[in-house]
């Protein structure tokens, strides 16, 4: 995709017949669930990142046609109603809501960031739904008081501030592209209380040790620039957990499926290759 066509255009420019909007209800909410490829292909489920949406995939899956993939809002983000975050384990909860929403016994499962976090505690708690995971971005363990840090700077310092501090962590000082564009929109849109909810609900989290008898493959994806969750998190993950292995992407920061989106692509079709 090149620089200056815009993210909804892209997509709009992808619509095919074999992708599907569903809206889903969950236990206290609903949620608009994106389905893409055929329904008899092996199924691959994306759980996005903090202030972002499932368009945080989109090249991602046009990478993996012999897919189905599946994307979706959480809670307090994109086009979901009805109900803030309270915690990862809700978040897990509603991932396995839409695997039966979808009458999907078990899927590959990738998170980024905070969809680590879920994908990390849905590998612990409901295994059996679980064929492999990709974990990209995150960390087994989340630090208490820069989360609530987090929480507190969009009424505190306000929006421009915010969005101008949360971009550097997220890119560092990338050149603008429309993958960046894409992040800005979403953080200038972003309620306040939604962005308070979701960092107060990974303070203190620790999923440390909780994929230490995970039987399929798992695979950890770091940018090596990434300063919020930077390689040395991913080997951590790695090092308690078996039949997992470390990919780092050179020059990549945090959101590396919008800066570096063919070797994520890669890496995935990789994994899925060996899982």
């Amino acid at each position: 995709m090149s620089p200056g066509r815009s993210w909804a255009r892209y997509w709009e420019a992808q619509l095919v017949a074999d992708r599907h909007e569903v809206e889903v209800g969950l236990a206290d909410h609903r949620t608009v669930v994106f389905d893409t490829g055929s329904r008899t292909a092996r199924p691959v489920v994306f759980v996005h990142s903090a202030a972002l949406d499932q368009r945080l995939w989109e090249t991602t899956v046009d990478g993996l046609p012999d897919y189905r993939c599946v994307t979706y809002d959480l809670r307090g983000h994109g086009r979901s109603s009805g109900a803030p975050i309270r915690g990862i384990d809700q978040l897990a909860e509603d991932l396995l809501g839409v695997l039966d929403a979808l009458d999907l016994a078990q899927a590959d499962v990738v998170g980024l960031s905070l969809g680590g976090l879920v994908a990390q505690r849905i590998g612990a708690v409901a295994r059996q739904r679980v064929r492999s995971l990709v974990l990209m971005a995150t960390a087994a363990a989340m630090p208490v008081q820069p989360m609530l840090s987090r929480a507190g700077l969009l009424e505190d310092a306000g929006r421009a501030h915010t969005v101008e501090t949360t971009l550097q962590r997220w890119f560092g000082d990338l050149p603008p592209t429309s993958g960046i564009g894409y992040a800005r929109q979403c953080l200038d849109t972003v309620t306040p209380g939604d962005w308070r909810a979701v960092w107060e609900a990974m303070a203190g989290v620790d999923l440390t040790g909780g994929l230490a008898t995970a039987p399929w493959p798992v695979t950890c994806i770091a940018g090596e620039l990434d300063s919020s969750t930077p390689p040395s998190a991913l080997a951590t993950i790695a090092a308690t957990t078996p039949n997992s292995s470390v990919i780092e992407i050179s020059g990549a920061p945090h959101l590396i499926p919008l800066t570096h989106p063919l070797p994520v692509q890669s890496a995935l079709l990789g994994h899925l290759s060996r899982s």
